[in-house]
């Protein structure tokens, strides 16, 4: 490995500091990928890499998120464009035989929680740190930040088993004896924006499988009676009662897959009976696998 030079040093660490505001300027999805794709390589004991990200992005999400930051926190979180809420999955173990695949290492987690938790929490936290050092490699400002209540985020903007760890914005003498490195697959992919993952719907007896790819979602029904009734909506909200007023139609809902566009790659899908005027089922684009 060579230093780096003294400019970079700055940026990452020398100079960097958190900032209490930010400027009026977008980030990209783009640019969380570029994220993404910096801090995965990062490493981690045994490749667990456990650290899943949220981000809350639309205005919807950001209102939701400003009601569980404590009150000194809550303009940071209304000026920056994006906050990432950073979790850990507590099946990460679910993964290793593909991201360690020359031995059984899911059987080290199989059935000891307390042996997930601490490696869950322990390899999360430094990617959390990998992920602002990330951040800062592209040019965005970042920072961690602790003032929250952590049962309102992990109700209102993460998914069922994931819990939330903190908030925020060998050298070519070894290659030839190291194996090809099974990240590079790209095997783990950031929870929004992501592609190729499937979510599914339940209620009423029936199911209905969402397989998302890229900026579309085919929907089709998996098994019940067929309810000609049923269209699908999308909205910014995570999480919904009632059809929320900023729900977009998609289109009507049947056994044959139909293919519609996204407005967002986040947000919640919502199967809504016109016949009843009631949502049959829902599921956050957050838990598609």
């Amino acid at each position: 490995m060579r230093p780096l030079a003294s400019s970079v040093l700055d940026q990452l660490f020398h100079s960097a500091r958190t900032p209490n505001a930010f400027l009026d300027q977008p980030v990209s999805d783009e640019e969380l990928v570029r994220i993404w794709e910096l801090l995965r390589w990062a490493p981690t004991s045994a490749n667990c890499s456990p650290l899943r990200v949220v981000y809350a992005k639309t205005p919807s999400a950001k209102a939701a998120l400003l009601k569980c930051v404590d009150p000194g926190n809550a303009k940071k979180v209304q000026s920056a464009p994006v906050t990432a809420i950073l979790g850990m999955d507590m099946r990460f173990h679910d993964k290793l035989a593909q991201l360690f695949p020359h031995t059984d290492a899911k059987a080290w987690f199989e059935g000891n929680d307390g042996k997930i938790g601490d490696t869950a929490f322990r390899n999360s936290s430094l990617q959390g740190a990998y992920f602002m050092l990330a951040a800062r490699s592209i040019g965005l400002d970042c920072g961690p930040m602790s003032g929250f209540d952590h049962k309102a985020v992990l109700a209102v903007l993460l998914p069922a088993g994931f819990v939330l760890a903190l908030l925020g914005r060998s050298g070519d003498a070894y290659s030839a004896d190291l194996p090809a490195d099974p990240r590079a697959a790209g095997t783990l992919e950031p929870l929004v924006p992501g592609a190729g993952r499937t979510l599914e719907l339940r209620g009423d007896g029936a199911a209905w499988i969402a397989r998302v790819d890229a900026d579309r979602v085919a929907l089709s029904q998996a098994r019940g009676v067929a309810r000609p009734d049923l269209h699908a909506y999308w909205s910014g909200q995570l999480v919904v009662d009632e059809l929320p007023a900023d729900a977009r139609l998609l289109g009507a809902v049947s056994r044959a897959e139909r293919t519609f566009a996204l407005p967002a790659l986040q947000g919640t899908l919502v199967l809504f009976s016109l016949a009843h005027g009631e949502i049959v089922a829902h599921g956050s684009l957050a838990e598609a696998r």
